[in-house]
């Protein structure tokens, strides 16, 4: 079994659960039926279904017999090894937290996306900046417009509002 996969999604599946259950203290919306606990609960059933899909998956692997053993390549770091994927990753979501005030939603949010495409190994230029611009731009509008909820301007103010 995928030992870490198997905690990994135990972890997720305690996360979710946790969020699930926080949402429960939000106020009810009387003017819209979907009040503001919709889209967290929503996101957590998912991360929770998710979770435990992973978990299932390892469980499924581990029921696989062996095989036989290869020789091992020997240990180095590198952004192929997912431990380092990992580890970038949360200091990019760190640093994304430390700058989408200052920044704003929209720069910081295309900077994100394209870092993490390019750490992903997408190598197509076009598509990298088509996608986290228009991804960006595409929560920005439903957050703003639709939801009217406001998002960081940051150093677009004064040409966003």
């Amino acid at each position: 079994m995928n030992r870490a996969n198997f905690v990994c999604g135990a972890i997720g599946v305690a996360v979710g659960g946790g969020a699930y259950f926080r949402t429960s203290d939000f106020p009810a919306d009387v003017v819209m039926k979907i009040g503001p606990a919709f889209f967290p609960s929503m996101l957590a059933g998912g991360l929770m279904l998710s979770s435990a899909a992973l978990m299932v998956i390892a469980a499924m692997e581990a029921a696989q017999p062996a095989a036989p053993d290869a020789e091992a390549e020997p240990f180095r770091l590198s952004l192929g090894d997912g431990r380092v994927r990992a580890v970038v990753t949360t200091l990019a979501v760190l640093a994304f937290t430390l700058v989408l005030v200052p920044l704003g939603f929209i720069p910081t949010s295309v900077i994100f996306l394209l870092a993490m495409m390019a750490l992903l190994g997408v190598r197509r230029p076009l598509l990298m900046a088509a996608t986290s611009v228009g991804v960006t731009l595409g929560i920005w509008l439903i957050f703003e417009k639709l939801l009217v909820l406001t998002l960081p301007a940051g150093i677009l103010e004064s040409v966003l509002y």
